[in-house]
């Protein structure tokens, strides 16, 4: 979850920004390369929000509460998520 939040921030930044009536081609291809960017950052690290979590799962409000991955819900790798967006 924390992930798609890091990822929807990007594309919020780069919509508002291609919004603006002050955005010509240049600009917008630049944002867009900028966006890309950022997301292939992400492959290589974690976003905001994500080392926002890992930090509170290892902090003392959560030292008490085991984390266990789900065998119901499996999700689409991380790098394969981002390496899709950033294709296409």
């Amino acid at each position: 979850l924390a992930l798609m939040i890091d990822i929807l921030e990007e594309f919020s930044l780069l919509s508002t920004a291609l919004q603006s009536r002050s955005t010509n081609i240049h600009k917008a291809q630049r944002l867009i390369k900028r966006t890309i960017r950022a997301l292939e950052n992400l492959k290589m690290g974690i976003g905001n929000h994500e080392s926002q979590v890992e930090d509170l799962i290892k902090s003392e409000k959560f030292r008490d509460i085991p984390f266990n991955r789900s065998n119901k819900f499996i999700v689409l790798p991380r790098t394969m998520l981002l390496e899709n967006i950033t294709q296409h």
